[in-house]
């Protein structure tokens, strides 16, 4: 189990970090990344950071 806080003062970097963070994940821990829990949902992300979860197997 693995946690991380991520602060960003541009929501429109969001998804960019998102996929990152995501790449970094798998590359330290050769795990792939299966859920994602975010306060305020719907403010941060957006249909193609949704779609793009989704397509991955990332469940919100």
């Amino acid at each position: 189990y693995l946690s991380l806080w991520y602060l960003s003062k541009k929501k429109n970097l969001i998804f960019v970090q998102f996929k990152r963070f995501k790449g970094m994940t798998k590359t330290l821990t050769n795990h792939k990344l299966k859920l994602l829990q975010s306060n305020n949902r719907d403010q941060y992300i957006s249909t193609s950071f949704f779609d793009y979860c989704s397509k991955h197997g990332i469940i919100d």
